[in-house]
């Protein structure tokens, strides 16, 4: 059905024509000022289309995209498959990437390390 030319009413602006859509937008002429909507959700709640043909088309459109929305959302998301020996692999080797950069951490990296022997052992006494 050809949407352009087709009237319709809003809450606020009142009876308006439809002067041009596409896939995404539809833009309706209200007295002189033209204003854009989403399409078809406009229909949904904002624009009431007048008369029966075109009522019952946009019903339609909104039935159908109520079934594909819904349709999306039932879907099960899709995991890729992993076997059990290969998470469990995966997962060690994470671990074990953690332990080792944890305990490579110096606690104060700006003071070098000295060297515990002997001859500096009443120093630190």
């Amino acid at each position: 059905m050809e949407l352009s030319g087709q009237t319709v009413i809003h809450k606020r602006y009142g009876t308006g024509v439809i002067s041009r859509h596409n896939e995404a937008t539809v833009t309706v002429d209200f007295h002189g000022e033209e204003k854009r909507f989403v399409y078809p959700q406009a229909f949904n709640g904002y624009l009431q289309p007048v008369g029966p043909a075109f009522c019952a088309y946009m019903d339609r459109i909104l039935h159908n995209e109520s079934m594909t929305v819904s349709t999306a959302a039932t879907q099960p998301e899709k995991r890729p498959v992993v076997h059990p020996e290969l998470a469990e692999q995966s997962r060690r080797e994470r671990y074990e990437s953690f332990i080792s950069s944890a305990y490579s951490v110096s606690v104060e990296p700006w003071k070098e390390e000295e060297e515990w022997n002997d001859e500096n052992e009443e120093e630190w006494f």
